[in-house]
């Protein structure tokens, strides 16, 4: 708040100087350090996870293929708890989801699915990978992301989780120990309700 009252009076100096062209180029310099100071405070207290409302969002009916090229359907998991999550193998930061998923895998009820969905450009570069590295989740290709921004998931790595509805009730952007607990937590409550009828 300070360093933007002291930009506010050099605007002000420079304006009683007579000095447009120096006021306009300070104000364009505030605009930009506000501008900046308020997508710092978004981030900075953005939630890493947000527990979502039952009817917010269904699953849609959306068709993927394996690594062996065989067709993955979302509508294959109905009545199942899913877990999903978006990767990319040039994804740093998603190899620490992508082994809490696995530790998730480890712990969860036999009928809950656990799907990793790779945004790679290339797919045979995901091919590739998946020879040399054995992943428990089931493994698709999303050539260009669409599903991932039609569920409004942010990049990876992400990661949401849907009951035996077909509805999304907990969604991930960043991942850390405590969005694992909060995961593990609501897993286990999700395999607990009974489905739909």
């Amino acid at each position: 708040m300070n360093s933007i009252r002291s930009f506010v009076h050099c605007v002000t100096a420079a304006q009683i100087a007579g000095r447009p062209d120096r006021s306009a180029w300070v104000l364009r310099r505030l605009l930009l350090l506000a501008g900046s100071l308020l997508l710092a405070a978004c981030f900075r207290h953005a939630p890493a996870s947000a527990a979502v409302p039952p009817a917010s969002q269904t699953l849609p009916d959306v068709t993927f293929q394996t690594a062996q090229n065989e067709s993955v359907s979302m509508m294959d998991f109905k009545g199942r708890v899913v877990f999903v999550d978006f990767w990319a193998t040039n994804c740093k930061t998603c190899a620490a989801m992508r082994a809490a998923a696995e530790r998730l895998y480890k712990h969860a009820a036999a009928d809950t699915w656990f799907m990793g969905i790779n945004e790679d450009e290339q797919q045979q570069t995901w091919k590739d990978y998946m020879e040399h590295h054995f992943s428990a989740l089931s493994e698709v290709w999303d050539k260009d992301h669409s599903f991932r921004r039609t569920m409004g998931m942010a990049g990876q790595p992400s990661a949401f989780l849907v009951d035996r509805g077909g509805r999304v009730r907990w969604r991930c952007s960043r991942w850390t120990a405590a969005t694992e607990a909060e995961a593990s937590g609501l897993l286990g409550t999700l395999e607990r309700e009974p489905a739909p009828q």
